[in-house]
């Protein structure tokens, strides 16, 4: 917001820097897919791929085709920039497979970095 900070000004750190309220609010606080503010207490938020989301906007965004009809199993998200102006976005397991990774050239199954068992030769 471009405000001084006074010695008496309440103020919230992060990073090391100190945020007067309302832009803590606005930097921390403001869901990602929405843009509306999330509670200041958490509740209702989830924090996650560098990013503030509220709990029902925090769902997969594999769109219509999605088998989990958007639904995140115990908030776990894959995140991609589909370098659409939307930023990282999260997606289940089974849509970021699908839309992302690398395809076996032999039996045409995705691979998973970190999940799946490979040999790199």
């Amino acid at each position: 917001t471009g405000i001084r900070l006074s010695p008496s000004t309440p103020f919230y750190e992060f990073e090391q820097r100190p945020y007067c309220e309302e832009a803590y609010r606005e930097m921390f606080f403001t869901c990602h897919l929405c843009h509306e503010a999330t509670a200041f207490d958490g509740n209702d938020a989830v924090r996650a791929l560098g990013e503030s989301w509220h709990r029902h906007c925090f769902r997969c965004a594999g769109g219509s085709e999605c088998p989990c009809s958007g639904v995140l199993k115990d908030d776990v998200a894959w995140g991609h920039d589909a370098q659409d102006g939307h930023g990282i976005m999260p997606y289940c397991q089974v849509c970021y497979r699908n839309k992302f990774t690398r395809r076996c050239p032999s039996c045409g199954e995705s691979v998973l970095p970190g999940v799946d068992k490979y040999v790199k030769a």
